[in-house]
């Protein structure tokens, strides 16, 4: 069976999906950002040696391929204790988490991308 590609499902599912989004997800609180870019990707020990920049949310911190070590902070509000709470992060790019060491604890990448849309 062939796929019938509607010229305007990309814009309708473009405008349904933030909405879904925000019956699943209540916004609880803001982060403080600090990144530090450079044009190469750097190592751990080196991580604050690019450009600092302290972000809000919406903010471009980069250009294409650019690379940046993030840190990110906040605090859970007593409002939310007992409920599940999880984080959401989009860099628009691929991630590495890393410990108080440096050590790899986990990889987020985008869900999308402009190189291949079948992404």
């Amino acid at each position: 069976m062939k796929f019938y590609y509607n010229k305007h499902t990309k814009t309708q599912l473009s405008q349904l999906l933030p909405r879904i989004g925000n019956t699943i997800y209540e916004p609880i609180a803001d982060l403080a950002i600090t990144a530090w870019r450079t044009k190469e990707p750097v190592p751990f020990a080196q991580r604050t040696s690019g450009d600092e920049l302290n972000l809000k949310i919406g903010d471009n911190w980069g250009d294409l391929f650019d690379c940046a070590w993030f840190h990110f902070s906040g605090q859970v509000p007593k409002s939310a204790a007992g409920k599940k709470v999880v984080l959401l992060i989009d860099l628009s790019g691929e991630a590495l988490v890393v410990d108080e060491e440096g050590n790899p604890a986990l990889c987020l990448t985008t869900i999308s991308s402009v190189f291949d849309r079948r992404l």
